[in-house]
């Protein structure tokens, strides 16, 4: 289904793979990188397409541990003419704090009116006049009894306080590979390593990796395999017993409270912005004002309500769907759904309608048995 562009009132939209793209992946699309400053965060740089001499106008983009990211100028440009159309534009990624704030800082992604990084653990309200970002900390004082004090970032993982860093603490003690750099509500597990000592365990030659090096999209179904060997089985149990859940983000296992998640925060931001009833986007459904002024108040009345009541009903739907098959749900790039052959629930926004930019989010249930 196609929406006009009067029909959007907000955008949340994911960063990596989405407006964020990366050199490698380009390169086998046709795209060559040429650029003085292609090496430089925030340098600018272009891509050419080699089959039709097309280029486009880039700057690189800040990453902790990925590299060759770069941004369209235009991406840039096109945001800012929807956020000077009224429309509401959040950035949601699972980046850690201090890159997030890099890039902001760069301005190597687009100024939004909200901010979420650490995978849904922190929200931050962008200030237009001043170029601030301020932290929500009424949202991440929800997570303070697993977290602890959010103010941790800087601290050593092992010595912070709380059930999510006991967590840590056992499964460092346990041997897995962690990482805490610049987090402070959750924390990272390189599951691809827990696959292949489970592969080793088993006596099995462990496989070769699908990606290049420093490629971030891998195959969800043999993470996933490791996912739920990790947290669903009956050895750790880290989910039960700490009050933590296990979602993937960038070749990642991301551990984090129960509730603090990329879906958790769209939802606190619609209530806090007053969309609640206008789910657009990346996400699914939207109420657009479509009764027409030449109605009667009554009926534009009548029709409206008829419209939220119907939305809700098919949310109920659907997640009762999903709370009855125990799934879980997961934001999801479209690269990503690409490579693990997962089909989900798909409805993009722009198709046609809107500028290409934002038209990369959809929104996938993932289903665990």
């Amino acid at each position: 289904m196609e929406l006009p562009l009067r029909a959007v009132r907000a955008i949340f939209s994911d960063i990596d793979g989405t407006l964020v793209h990366y050199a490698h992946v380009l390169e086998r699309s046709g795209y060559s990188l040429n650029g003085a400053d292609s090496d430089k965060d925030g340098g600018l740089a272009e891509f050419i397409h080699k089959p039709t001499g097309v280029t486009i106008p880039v700057l690189k983009v800040p990453s902790t541990t990925l590299s060759g990211g770069y941004i369209s100028k235009k991406t840039l440009d096109l945001v800012a003419d929807l956020r000077a159309r009224g429309v509401i534009f959040c950035l949601l990624t699972g980046a850690r704090t201090r890159t997030f704030m890099k890039r902001h800082e760069t301005r190597t992604i687009p100024f939004p009116d909200f901010g979420v990084c650490e995978g849904g653990g922190k929200i931050f309200t962008f200030h237009e006049s001043t170029g601030a970002a301020e932290l929500d900390e009424s949202w991440i004082q929800q997570f303070a009894h697993i977290a602890g004090d959010w103010q941790q970032l800087d601290t050593d993982p092992l010595e912070r306080q709380g059930l999510l860093w006991d967590c840590f603490r056992e499964m460092h003690k346990a041997g897995y590979n962690l990482d805490a750099v610049s987090l402070s509500t959750g924390f990272y597990v390189d599951v691809r390593t827990v696959r292949k000592q489970k592969l080793d365990e088993d006596g099995q030659q462990a496989a070769a990796s699908t990606e290049d090096s420093g490629d971030m999209f891998v195959s969800l179904q043999a993470e996933e395999e490791a996912a739920r060997s990790l947290f669903c089985g009956s050895e750790g149990n880290f989910s039960d017993r700490f009050g933590v859940s296990f979602v993937m983000n960038l070749g990642k296992g991301h551990v984090a409270p129960n509730g603090c998640n990329k879906r958790k925060a769209v939802e606190y931001i619609m209530q806090k912005t007053g969309q609640w009833l206008s789910l657009t986007t990346k996400t699914t459904w939207n109420l657009p004002s479509f009764a027409s002024q030449e109605w009667s108040p009554a009926l534009r009345t009548a029709v409206q309500l008829a419209s939220w009541i119907s939305t809700l009903l098919l949310v109920w739907v659907v997640w009762s769907m999903v709370l009855h098959q125990d799934g879980r749900l997961a934001l999801l790039g479209k690269e990503e759904l690409r490579n693990s052959g997962h089909r989900g629930f798909e409805n993009t926004v722009g198709s046609g309608k809107l500028p290409a930019a934002c038209s990369g989010w959809l929104l996938s249930y993932r289903v665990w048995p």
